[in-house]
């Protein structure tokens, strides 16, 4: 029984395989991507036991790169290597090294960057800058005065300050100031200029994060900050959660009529009767409130039951402003971008 039984168990062992879903092959493969898209690498494996999978880039473990770096990240049991975007510095040759007690095989795949604007010269960059800056006409003379960071985003951070000079005004104006994650990285500047094309374009708008200016003096050190007009109440998702306890429903549960006048809270409120319905800084929480700011949305009169794009208005690029307003801020995955990506 005993010999049996470790002739079954020998036989159960597999030796490591790639699958052909996957984009790397043992004779090696090339995949060829279009900067600034996403992009990623594949190695689906099987094998008994399970396969570890080691990532190596040009004979380097992949985990160097990996560290402390957004744009790129290991998913599905480190079967698949995902860039949220693509620079020259991530071509090369990836090798998948998988192992087991059985075997051991090392599938790989070059990655070949084909990108235009990229391939751009510092000369070339300075040009398209300086069309920027004649666009938006913005060579203003202001003191800028730093707060403090308000959060970082996938190519940028952003801080609040505060801007004496600003439309000749003496008096200063608070603003947010979008710039680059880290001074020297053409991606993420590429991406900022991107940014600020899009929102030359898009012009003032009440429902917008509208441009007020923007810092090109040291641009070509990689240093580019853009000014957008600053909400008070941060994006409508924080808005609610910080809310939520103070919100008065003044619809009449019998009814369905709004009871303006309805200061506390209905007896059967799932939330604690003794919360009263005001916020310090913003006034009443309630159902006319809330309707204000969704009044002003740019997709306010959508219909009930209208699909809407993942991203199209997301609660948390949803901002709000001091007088009930509600606008609607660039990000990355907005598809504004696809459109201007090879504007030059």
């Amino acid at each position: 029984l005993c010999r049996l039984l470790i002739i079954i168990l020998n036989a159960e062992k597999i030796a490591p395989s790639v699958l052909p879903s996957s984009n790397v092959s043992l004779e090696g493969t090339e995949i060829l991507v279009k900067s600034p898209f996403p992009f990623f690498i594949a190695c689906y494996v099987e094998g008994r036991p399970k396969p570890k999978i080691t990532w190596l880039k040009d004979g380097e473990n992949i985990d160097e790169i990996i560290e402390n770096n957004v744009e790129v990240s290991l998913r599905d049991d480190n079967q698949i290597i995902e860039f949220k975007f693509t620079t020259t510095k991530y071509a090369g040759k990836y090798e998948c090294s998988i192992e087991n007690r059985v075997g051991h095989i090392q599938p790989f795949t070059n990655v070949i960057i084909e990108d235009e604007a990229l391939a751009l010269s510092e000369k070339n960059l300075r040009i398209s800058i300086v069309s920027i800056i004649i666009i938006v006409i913005i060579s203003f003379s202001v003191v800028i005065f730093f707060r403090k960071q308000l959060g970082t985003g996938a190519f940028g951070r952003v801080l609040i300050a505060q801007v004496k000079g600003l439309n000749g005004k003496e008096s200063p104006t608070r603003v947010a100031i979008k710039m680059c994650k880290y001074e020297g990285d053409k991606t993420h500047l590429r991406a900022l200029i991107l940014e600020l094309k899009i929102m030359i374009h898009l012009g003032k708008h009440l429902n917008i994060v509208n441009l007020m200016g923007a810092h090109t003096s040291n641009i070509d050190k990689g240093e580019l900050w853009i000014l957008v007009e600053y909400c008070r109440y941060g994006n409508l998702l924080k808005f609610i959660q910080r809310a939520k306890n103070k919100f008065i429903n003044q619809i009449d549960p019998v009814t369905s009529n709004i009871d303006v006048g309805r200061k506390s809270r209905f007896p059967n409120d799932p939330l604690s009767p003794k919360s009263l319905g005001w916020s310090i800084g913003y006034g009443k929480t309630s159902n006319l409130n809330t309707d204000a700011y969704l009044d002003s949305h740019p997709e306010g009169s959508m219909e009930i039951g209208q699909p809407m794009g993942g991203h199209s208005s997301a609660t948390s690029n949803t901002l709000l402003t001091t007088v009930g307003t509600s606008k609607v801020g660039l990000y990355v995955d907005n598809p504004y971008y696809i459109p201007f990506i090879h504007v030059k």
